[in-house]
């Protein structure tokens, strides 16, 4: 098994888990190990589909999109209160 699949299941949020719940969890992250990126493979290593992500505070977005945040309407509200209570 791998280290970093060792380590995640060692995290303090597993011990909530039953320990069927950590051997079923370990089955899945070993199974799909090559989904996720580990300690030693960058981010967008997945063979066959390398991708270069840079990361950037340049302020490239039109001025409409840099409005500060501000409160949703009660329309709003409600809807997303249906959905997150779902």
């Amino acid at each position: 098994m791998n280290l970093w699949i060792i380590n995640l299941l060692k995290h303090k949020l597993t011990h909530h888990y039953h320990p069927k719940m950590r051997h079923d969890l370990s089955d899945v992250l070993y199974t799909y190990k090559n989904a996720f990126a580990s300690d030693n493979e960058p981010l967008g290593a997945i063979k066959g589909h390398e991708v270069d992500i840079t990361l950037n505070i340049d302020r490239t977005y039109h001025p409409v999109l840099r409005r500060p945040a501000f409160p949703a309407s009660h329309r709003a509200r409600e809807a997303l209160e249906k959905h997150i209570q779902v």
